[in-house]
C-alpha cells in the first residue's frame, strides 16, 4: 500500500502538533491522486477531522472520497473550453477575404495547439507546391521547410495532398532524410500533413510537428482548423474572383460605346456606363436618376418609324417581363440640341425565385448610320429624277426639291451660260419662304464664279458665303435676317475638267452645321447633276448634229444635181443639134460643169481624208505671196463677174514657209471664194500677206454679209452655216471654212474669224509658221506646155475597164497624132 500523499501526511502533523499544545485543531479538505495500489491514480478528496483516540491521546480522522470520474470531467470540460476558444480565435482570424491573413492566422493557431513548428503548403494552377506560411520556426528548421517541394521530396505532404486524408508519421530511425532531419531538428516526436480541402479539391495541406509523445485528441481541431482554412481560403478565392470578374465587367462596360442603363424592379437605374451617363446629361459624380419617367425628350418609334406611347416603350415592357429588341427611338440628349436616334432593345432581370428584380436596357447611337442610309437614299432618289427626263432644266428642279426635303432647307444652282452664271429656281423647305427664294433668284450669280465657289467648301460664315455673295441692296441686314441661314455649302458641278455650274445648300435649323459627311454628298450630288446635264447637252448636240447632217446630206445632193442638169440637157441637145456653132457652147457648159463637180467630190474627199485622219501633206519651200497670188488670180474673173473688187496687197519681203502647196493653196481658194460668195455687187475684197515674229500670215478683208455674234464662235465648224434651211440663198456644202481650218492646223498654223457684226463684213486670218532659213523656191505648178505638139511614132497602151473613159482617151489621144 503506498504512502499518503505528503501534503495529507504534513496536515495529520500539524493536527496532532495542535493538540499536544492544547489547542483545538481545524478540520481541512483538500483534492489530492492517490491510490494504495501503484498505476492506480484515482482523484480522491480527503478530509481530515481531529478526534480524541484511545487514551485521550490526539487523533486525527481521515476520510476519503473518490472524485476521479468528477476530476476527468472537469479535464476535459476545460480541454474543451480551450479548444473552443481556440478554434473561436481561429475562425475569427481566418474569416478575411485576404488569402495571405487566412493562412497567416490558420498556421499560428495550428502552432498554439501543436506546440510545435507549422507550415502551409498551397497548390498552384501547374500544380506546384509553393509554401505559403510558417509559424514557430526558426532560422534552421525554415530552411528545412522548401519554398518550393520538388519532386521526390516531402513525401508525407505529397500523400496528404494525392490522398486528400490525414498522414501522420512519427520520429524513428529510418524515415526518409527530409522528415527525419526535421523532426530531428524541431525536437519533435510526430509529423503530421493534414490536407486543406475545398468543395472542388485538395488545396493544399497542414504541415505540423508534435513534440507530445501522442497528438491524440488535439489532431481532430487541425482536422477542423485545415477545413475552415480551406473554406476560408475558397471564399477568399471566390470573392477574389468575383471581384476581378466585376472589375472586368465593369472595364468592358465603360468600352462599350452603347449606353448600358440597368435598373431594379421600380425603374431606379443602378448601373450604367460614361455612354449612358453621356446620354442622360450626367456628369461622373451625379447620382443615377429614375428611369420612370425617361428624358422628356425621348420619342419611341417603332421598327416602321411609328411613334410608340411611352408606357409601351422597352424599357416598361422589359420591367414588366416582356424581353423586346429592335424598337427605335429618337430623343435630343441634355447635352446636345441635335436629335438622335437610337436602336434599343431591353430585356428583364430575375432573382433566383424567377421574380422580375429589375431590366437592362441597351441604346445603340444610330444617327451616323441613319444619316448615311439617308444620304444614300437621297442620292438613288436624286439619280432616279436625273434620270427620268433628258430636260435637265425640270430635273434640276426636281434635284432641289428633294434636297430640302432631305438635309438642306435652301437649295439652288447656278448653270454656266456662256462667260455668265443662269440661276435655277431657288427652292425651300417651307413654303412660307417662297418670296424670299424668289428674291434669291433675282440675285446676279456671278459672284459664284469667284474663287470661294471654285472648290466645294462649308461656309459657316453665312454673310460671306456665295449663295448670297451678291446681296448689294439696302436692305441687306434685314434679308439676310429673314433667310435666317445657319451653315452654308458650295458644290461645283465639274465634269470631264469642265467646270458645268455651282450647286448651293444652307441649313437654317438651330444647332444644324453642315459637316464633312455633308459635304461628300453635297459633292456626290454635285457630280452626278454635272452629269445629268452633261449628258443632256451632248444629247442636244447630237440631235444638232444629226439635224445638220441631213441638211448637210440634202445640200450635197442638190449640189450635185446642179451641175448634172445642163449636163444632161446640153447632151441631149448635141444628140440633136451637133453642129459645130451648139457643140463649142456644149464644151463651155460641159468644162465648166465637170469642174464644178470635180470642186465638190474633192471636198468631199477631202472631207473623209481629215476626219479618218488620213490627209498627207507634200511640204516643200515656198513662198507664201507667191501661193496667195496664184489662189487669188484664179478667182479674180468670179470676182470681177460680180461687180466686187479683188485688191491683193503682198508682203514687200519674202515669207518662206514649208507647206503642200496644193493644199495651201485651196485654202487661200476657200476664203476668197467664200468672201466673194458673202460680198455684195459693188462690195471690196483685200487679200494681204505679212510677217509677224515668227510668223507669216495672210488676211481676206471683205466689206459683205458679216458673221452674227452668236455664230461667230461655230463658222469652223464642219457642216454650219450662217444660212441654214430655207434662209439658204448661197450655194456650197458648208465644209470650205472647215477643211481650211484643219488644213491649217495641220501645217502647225491657226486661222481666226473677226466681224463687228452682221452687215459689217468680216475678215479671216491665217497663221503659219515661217522657216528658219530662207532657201530658194521653186515654182511647181504643172505646166501645160509638157505634152507635146504631136505624138507621131509613139505607141502608147491604154488601159480603162469603164469603157466612156477608155473611148474618151482614146479621141484625146488621136487628136495628138
Amino acid at each position: 500500500m503506498r504512502r499518503p500523499p505528503s501534503e495529507c501526511v504534513g496536515q495529520m502533523r500539524r493536527s496532532r502538533a495542535a493538540w499536544g499544545s492544547g489547542r483545538r485543531p481545524r478540520a481541512s479538505r483538500f483534492s489530492s491522486s492517490w491510490a494504495a495500489a501503484p498505476r492506480a491514480w484515482p482523484r480522491s478528496s480527503l478530509s481530515l477531522l481531529p478526534v480524541p483516540g484511545p487514551d485521550r491521546e490526539p487523533a486525527v480522522l481521515v476520510l476519503a472520497h473518490d472524485v476521479t470520474e468528477r476530476e476527468e470531467t472537469r479535464r476535459r470540460l476545460e480541454a474543451e473550453n480551450l479548444r473552443l476558444a481556440l478554434f473561436a480565435s481561429v475562425a475569427r482570424r481566418v474569416a478575411s477575404i485576404d488569402p495571405t491573413r487566412v493562412v497567416e492566422a490558420a498556421v499560428g493557431a495550428a502552432c498554439t495547439i501543436s506546440n510545435g513548428p507549422t507550415a502551409i503548403y498551397l497548390l498552384g494552377r501547374d500544380r506546384e507546391i509553393t509554401r505559403t506560411a510558417t509559424a514557430g520556426t526558426s532560422a534552421t528548421i525554415a530552411g528545412l521547410l522548401p519554398m518550393t517541394v520538388r519532386p521526390g521530396r516531402m513525401k508525407i505532404l505529397r500523400r496528404a495532398l494525392e490522398l486528400g486524408c490525414r498522414q501522420s508519421l512519427p520520429y524513428a530511425p529510418g524515415l526518409p532524410a527530409d522528415e527525419r532531419t526535421l523532426l530531428g531538428e524541431a525536437g519533435a516526436r510526430w509529423l503530421v500533413a493534414t490536407p486543406i480541402r475545398g468543395r472542388h479539391g485538395v488545396l493544399g495541406a497542414l504541415l505540423t510537428l508534435w513534440r507530445q509523445r501522442r497528438p491524440g485528441e488535439a489532431l481532430p481541431l487541425i482536422d477542423l482548423i485545415a477545413d475552415q482554412v480551406g473554406m476560408a481560403l475558397e471564399h477568399a478565392r471566390q470573392y477574389r474572383a468575383a471581384e476581378d470578374e466585376r472589375a472586368r465587367l465593369e472595364l468592358i462596360l465603360g468600352q462599350i460605346p452603347d449606353a448600358v442603363l440597368i435598373a431594379d424592379a421600380h425603374g431606379r437605374l443602378e448601373r450604367t456606363n460614361a455612354a449612358g451617363r453621356q446620354l442622360l446629361g450626367l456628369t461622373p459624380d451625379d447620382p443615377l436618376p429614375s428611369l420612370d419617367p425617361f428624358p422628356a425628350t425621348a420619342t419611341w418609334r417603332q421598327p416602321d418609324g411609328r411613334p410608340t406611347p411611352r408606357n409601351e416603350s422597352e424599357l416598361a415592357r422589359a420591367l414588366r417581363g416582356e424581353p423586346t429588341a429592335g424598337v427605335l427611338v429618337s430623343l435630343r440628349p441634355a447635352n446636345s440640341g441635335e436629335e438622335r436616334w437610337f436602336h434599343s432593345a431591353a430585356a428583364p432581370l430575375r432573382d433566383h425565385e424567377g421574380a422580375i428584380a429589375g431590366m437592362v436596357g441597351v441604346l445603340t447611337d444610330i444617327t451616323e448610320v441613319r444619316k448615311v442610309q439617308e444620304r444614300l437614299q437621297f442620292l438613288v432618289d436624286a439619280n432616279a429624277a436625273l434620270a427620268s427626263s433628258l430636260d435637265y432644266t425640270h430635273a434640276l428642279e426636281e434635284v432641289t426639291q428633294l434636297a430640302v426635303r432631305s438635309f438642306a432647307d435652301w437649295c439652288a444652282i447656278d448653270l454656266v451660260d456662256g462667260e455668265r452664271l443662269r440661276r435655277l429656281p431657288v427652292a425651300h423647305r417651307d413654303p412660307a419662304k417662297a418670296p424670299l427664294a424668289r428674291d434669291l433668284e433675282s440675285l446676279q450669280p456671278d459672284a459664284a464664279l469667284t474663287p470661294a465657289a471654285q472648290a466645294p467648301a462649308i461656309h459657316d460664315d453665312v454673310h460671306g458665303a456665295p449663295l448670297v455673295a451678291a446681296v448689294t441692296r439696302a436692305d441687306e441686314p434685314a434679308f439676310l435676317d429673314a433667310l435666317d441661314l445657319r451653315s452654308c455649302m458650295t458644290a461645283p458641278m465639274v465634269i470631264w475638267g469642265q467646270r458645268l455650274g455651282v450647286m448651293h445648300f444652307a441649313s437654317a435649323r438651330p444647332g444644324r452645321r453642315y459637316d464633312r459627311a455633308d459635304l461628300a454628298v453635297a459633292e456626290s450630288l454635285a457630280w452626278r447633276v454635272a452629269l445629268a446635264v452633261d449628258r443632256a447637252r451632248l444629247y442636244e448636240e447630237a440631235r444638232e448634229a444629226n439635224r445638220r447632217k441631213d441638211e448637210f446630206l440634202a445640200v450635197v445632193s442638190h449640189e450635185l444635181r446642179t451641175p448634172l442638169a445642163p449636163l444632161l440637157t446640153w447632151a441631149e441637145i448635141l444628140r440633136r443639134r451637133p453642129d459645130a456653132a451648139h457643140a463649142r457652147q456644149a464644151a463651155d457648159v460641159i468644162e465648166r460643169n465637170i469642174r464644178l463637180l470635180r470642186g465638190l467630190i474633192s471636198e468631199l474627199l477631202d472631207l473623209a481624208s481629215i476626219t479618218g485622219g488620213k490627209m498627207r501633206l507634200e511640204r516643200a519651200p515656198h513662198d507664201l505671196s507667191d501661193i496667195v497670188r496664184e489662189a487669188a488670180e484664179d478667182l479674180a474673173p468670179q470676182a470681177i463677174e460680180k461687180g466686187i473688187s479683188l485688191e491683193l496687197r503682198p508682203a514687200t519681203e519674202p515669207l518662206p514657209v514649208e507647206v503642200d502647196r496644193l493644199r495651201l493653196v485651196q485654202v487661200v481658194t476657200n476664203l476668197v471664194f467664200n468672201a466673194v460668195k458673202f460680198t455684195p455687187p459693188g462690195g471690196r475684197i483685200t487679200v494681204t500677206t505679212g510677217r509677224a515674229g515668227n510668223q507669216a500670215w495672210l488676211g481676206v478683208r471683205d466689206t459683205g454679209a458679216g458673221i452674227a455674234p452668236d455664230f461667230l464662235p461655230h463658222v469652223f465648224e464642219m457642216f454650219r452655216q450662217g444660212e441654214e434651211g430655207t434662209r439658204r440663198v448661197r450655194g456650197g456644202l458648208g465644209i470650205g471654212l472647215a477643211l481650211a481650218r484643219q488644213i491649217t492646223e495641220l501645217h502647225g498654223g491657226d486661222i481666226e474669224a473677226r466681224s463687228e457684226g452682221a452687215g459689217c463684213g468680216a475678215e479671216l486670218i491665217v497663221r503659219l509658221p515661217l522657216r528658219e532659213r530662207e532657201v530658194a523656191v521653186r515654182d511647181l505648178r504643172p505646166s501645160l506646155d509638157v505634152l507635146p505638139a504631136a505624138l507621131e511614132d509613139t505607141r502608147v497602151l491604154l488601159v480603162e475597164d469603164v469603157a466612156d473613159s477608155r473611148e474618151a482617151m482614146r479621141e484625146v489621144l488621136e487628136q495628138f497624132g
